[in-house]
């Protein structure tokens, strides 16, 4: 088994324990569910390298979590399956409990499908297959996992793929107190998005619950979607209930008919319309079925589903009331009262696009007359609804409107998205959507008249925009982050949302105002991440104006970056952008700031009347500053220090309260051809190991005098300085 891996200051502030009973620990790999888990060698089994999962010491004390934990380690203690890792051994060692189990060196499917992109239909069969195979096996030994997603998927470097995680399994057939599920909260245990409609029900799952979450996965690898996305759990719950999911042939026309009938009979509304067994849903998705019973041909009707939505599906909106009006069905009120329990009680995760503040419509709720959850009309949502337009494969661009108030094409820019082709351009008319958006396909999202009447509001501990792949376009739009998260860890400010996001891609942001009250303005991070942003203004963001880190590069140009709390600019971990002709002013700290290994290029900006240093280098950063003004600022014009590096050239440093340029503690830049100019303290001081090559400087009208080396300053060179000492 592995898990996610924690870095950083998360892994520095808790790090692992040397020593656990047996077993020596060598690498913390991640913390989930309800455990820790550790690569770990264990010393009984001759130093055999195995995944150690560890109950938290927070819920060690509680009777029932621990009985969780010990009913996880039986139940796949008990499995014999190649593709389910083996448990070696189980106990507890000074009252906290452990699984040993195979160590599964790789990455799970979560992380693999974010790093490749929609999977090809051959692909995405051969690594759910055997996840099928395994999933069949643990019914067949009255076992359902209740938790399947890619998260729980590990995939080797080798290709093979195992099921983990049996945390939430429970046995179907066991009765009697303590084994037979009574509340909600149990019921629905797992991870939102991959929850079945009877479990939205209150009704306990059963095989056919871990096939729905078999056919969420198949759905998600090939469009890097959930079939649904709401505001909330009520919101998802009831759309899980009530509307069919778009079409995967909407979201990938190149997938065969047979592979979207396939995936919809697995997510159809009654348990009983789904595939018998996980395998035949397989061999259907393969084009290989023998024997088993067939989905609806071409044209015929899906169970539950009638007509085929490929031809009439309506995007459902994705708001919903806040609350269900006073005589609701039971059946409703169970589903109110179950998603109640995960969102007050369990802490579960889901992901989910957020829409506009205004209601849905009482005949858009989806919300089934009858006790089944199955509404009469084959999508939930009436003809009026604004969706998809009736075309589902257009022949030509298309200009999709969007208005808030529901007299577009739709009312959300996430549905929006959904349906657009990536020659078509997404509209959005005057008004505020408060939404936070993934984005990973090519689309064109423009502002209607301005940026200014065009404002898109994402909640506080998201991103407003997050860029995964492709190669969108936003133009003439406001994004800001509203609000702010009151514990957040400081450890990881700024780069953990912005108003933009960028993760991957190539995405165009142009004429745009970007601030967030709790964030960056702009965050580009990892090494697939290299947007274009230009003439945009990122202010008064409570981090960084543009923060950019991981590997990180894209092009900042004709920007305005201003009254940010930390640096205009700041670079770090191997980032390396172009910024260029931009004006980088009034920050509450530094302009740029370049530390950890950052580089990137600084040319032809003015950085003034920032209350630190202009361009601070520090912690071996390496950034080439050229043709910039760097003046006016409440510290030194440039500061290089604790081994900061960088090459300072054509610039005009000028007007600064401190020195021009200072260098000390191993700080080592060069700077050439630059005019040094009218600073109130020096033109440049170097001291305590500082070190620097100057060539061709011109130094003029410094308060104190042109240069000062210290004593202990190390190495200074100067070339044809004018003044040269």
């Amino acid at each position: 088994m592995t898990a996610a891996r924690t870095t950083g200051a998360m892994a520095q502030a808790n790090p692992p324990p040397r020593r656990f009973g047996d077993f020596e620990i060598t690498e913390r790999l991640g913390r989930g569910g309800f455990g820790t888990v550790y690569k770990a060698l264990d010393t009984t089994l001759g130093g055999r390298i195995v995944a150690l999962k560890v109950l938290n010491a927070d819920l060690a004390a509680d009777p029932d979590w621990v009985r969780r934990f010990q009913r996880e380690a039986s139940i796949a203690a008990n499995m014999d399956h190649p593709n389910i890792p083996v448990i070696h051994r189980f106990g507890e060692v000074g009252g906290r409990h452990y699984i040993a189990m195979r160590f599964v060196p790789g990455q799970t499917l979560a992380v693999v499908s974010r790093d490749t992109g929609p999977m090809a239909v051959d692909r995405m069969v051969a690594l759910l297959e055997p996840v099928a195979e395994a999933l069949d096996y643990a019914h067949g030994q009255g076992v359902v996992h209740r938790d399947l997603k890619p998260g729980n998927i590990l995939v080797e470097p080798g290709g093979r793929v195992a099921l983990t995680d049996f945390g939430l399994a429970r046995p179907v057939s066991v009765t009697g107190s303590g084994a037979t599920v009574t509340n909600t909260l149990a019921n629905l245990a797992g991870t939102l998005p991959y929850l079945s409609p009877e479990q939205f029900q209150n009704e306990s799952p059963g095989p056919a619950s871990d096939r729905y979450a078999l056919g969420v996965t198949a759905y998600e690898l090939l469009t890097r979607r959930y079939p649904f996305e709401a505001t909330n759990p009520v919101a998802l719950g009831l759309m899980v209930v009530a509307n069919a999911p778009p079409p995967v042939r909407v979201l990938r026309p190149d997938v065969p008919e047979r592979v979207e009938r396939a995936i919809t009979r697995m997510l159809a509304k009654s348990p009983g319309d789904r595939f018998a067994t996980s395998v035949a849903f397989m061999r259907e998705l393969a084009g290989r079925s023998q024997g088993v019973s067939p989905v609806p041909p071409p044209g015929a009707t899906p169970p539950a589903m009638a007509p085929n939505p490929a031809q009439q599906w309506v995007a459902p909106s994705p708001v919903v009331t806040k609350s269900p009006p006073t005589a609701a069905p039971a059946s409703r009120r169970g589903l109110f009262l179950g998603i109640g329990g995960v969102a007050i009680g369990s802490g579960l995760t889901y992901l989910v696009t957020r829409g506009p503040s205004s209601a849905l419509p009482p005949t858009a709720t989806g919300v089934p007359p009858t006790a089944t959850g199955v509404p009469p009309t084959a999508t939930g949502v009436p003809p009026t609804a604004t969706g998809v337009p009736p075309t589902a494969t257009p022949s030509g661009p298309r200009r999709l409107v969007v208005d808030a108030s529901g007299s577009g094409d739709y009312k959300t820019i996430a549905s929006a998205i959904l349906g657009a082709g990536p020659q078509d351009t997404i509209v959005l008319r005057p008004g505020t959507y408060k939404e936070s958006l993934k984005i990973d396909r090519d689309v064109q999202i423009v502002g209607e008249g301005g940026r200014s009447k065009v404002i898109v509001a994402g909640a506080p501990g998201v991103n407003g925009f997050d860029f995964l792949s492709g190669s969108a376009t936003l133009t003439g739009l406001t994004i800001r982050i509203v609000g702010t998260v009151p514990a957040r860890p400081d450890a990881f400010r700024g780069e953990v949302w912005g108003a933009i996001s960028v993760r991957g891609g190539t995405p165009v942001i142009e004429d745009c105002e970007l601030t967030a009250s709790d964030g960056s303005a702009v965050l580009i991070y990892g090494a697939e991440a290299n947007p274009t942003i230009r003439n945009c203004t990122m202010r008064n963001s409570k981090d960084a104006g543009v923060w950019v880190s991981e590997q990180g590069q894209g092009t900042i140009e004709q920007c305005v970056i201003s009254g940010n709390v930390r640096a205009g600019v700041e670079i770090k971990t191997g980032g390396n952008p172009v910024v260029r002709d931009c004006e980088i002013r009034d920050g509450k700290m530094d302009g740029v700031l370049v530390y950890g290994q950052g580089e990137g290029t600084i040319e032809r900006c003015v950085i003034s009347g920032n209350a630190g240093s202009g361009v601070e280098i520090v912690a071996g950063g390496n950034p080439t500053v050229r043709d910039c003004e760097i003046r006016d600022g409440q510290q030194s014009g440039v500061s290089v220090h604790d081994q900061g590096k960088g090459t300072i050239e054509k610039c005009v440093i000028s007007g600064n309260a401190k020195s021009g340029v200072e260098i000390e503690t191993g700080g080592n830049p060069a700077v050439r051809d630059c005019e040094i100019r009218d600073n109130m303290q020096l033109g440049v001081s170097v001291s305590n190991r500082g070190q620097g090559t100057f060539t061709g400087n011109t130094l003029t009208g410094n308060a104190w005098k042109a240069w000062q080396i210290y004593s202990g300053a190390g190495r200074v060179t100067r070339t044809g300085n004018r003044p040269d000492a």
